[in-house]
């Protein structure tokens, strides 16, 4: 019996990342390839937690922000999301290697 299942017709979602949360600190961020290259489509990026103060939370987000305008390969991760908001059309739910303007 095969228990697997294609999931290339499907959205990938991780709702829940956590990485180091060290401001200024890039280095692990490229281990997001990992995600692509799995097929996952939608990544959630933690950037603070309960304890961490307001301040904390915009450092990290200023840090990946900085990181993302730098990282063109994030791009395909961020279209089928924006498909996916707004979905005129099953065609707009399509992967990043195949999305077409909806």
């Amino acid at each position: 019996m095969d228990n697997s299942v294609d999931l290339s017709s499907m959205l990938v979602w991780d709702n829940h990342v956590c990485m180091p949360l060290r401001p200024h600190d890039t280095s692990f961020l490229p281990q997001l390839e990992r995600h692509r290259r799995a097929g996952t489509d939608v990544v959630m990026l933690n950037v603070g937690f309960g304890d961490d103060s307001i301040e904390s939370h915009f450092r990290m987000l200023a840090t990946f922000r900085a990181w993302i305008s730098e990282t063109v390969v994030l791009i395909e991760v961020w279209r089928p999301l924006y498909n996916a908001i707004r979905p005129h059309s099953s065609s707009c739910l399509q992967r990043a290697s195949s999305a077409s303007a909806c």
